[in-house]
């Protein structure tokens, strides 16, 4: 397996984290009633022409290109990570993205990685027997994979950003997943 290969297993991975802790993480939040309400209320006593009753709320959905949800996903990884990297104390677990290069291509994938992943794929890239060895990267990789999950979880709960911007990442990500099902690449084909 090339680094290329491993890396966007790895990314792979840290987007399911995402979306592992959306499940762990959704709940109901109540709907505030808004001033909009005592707004038609005023309105009806004055004799302004409000229908009475809820008002019907129309909401159309146009299914949204993959640079487009590429790009949305973008920014709410800058939020997710950056808050989760405030509240994280352990630097090991702070998480950095970067373009890569992919292999035997000109195009640049966008690979967001906890650190101490990049310090052991980086000391296994130095040290090639262990590649084909026990799998002493993989399995600590996997450790440390739970370690951060959990921290994960229990942040998000602590902190009601990090979980919104958890739960928008992974509906972005299954947006990705059904429009790069569809082709739907806009104009850049």
């Amino acid at each position: 397996m090339s680094l290329g290969q491993l890396l966007m297993k790895t990314a792979f991975a840290v987007l399911t984290l995402g979306m592992l802790i959306a499940a762990d993480c959704a709940t109901a939040q109540a709907v505030e009633p808004d001033e909009t309400d005592s707004m038609a209320d005023e309105s009806a006593s004055a004799g302004v022409g409000v229908p009475e009753g809820p008002v019907e709320e129309i909401t159309v959905y146009g299914e949204k290109t993959v640079p487009a949800i590429k790009a949305q996903i973008m920014r709410v990884d800058r939020k997710m990570y950056g808050l989760w990297n405030e509240m994280n104390t352990e630097r090991e677990f702070d998480v950095h993205c970067r373009l890569e290069g992919v292999y035997a291509s000109r195009r640049k994938e966008r690979i967001c990685l906890p650190a101490f992943e990049n310090g052991i794929l980086e000391e296994s890239w130095d040290d090639l027997s262990s590649w084909t060895g026990a799998g002493r990267p993989q399995a600590e990789i996997r450790e440390k994979r739970e370690i951060m999950r959990k921290k994960m979880i229990e942040f998000a709960e602590q902190n009601p950003d990090l979980r919104a911007a958890i739960i928008e990442r992974a509906r972005l990500q299954r947006d990705l997943t059904e429009a790069e099902a569809r082709g739907d690449y806009g104009d850049e084909e």
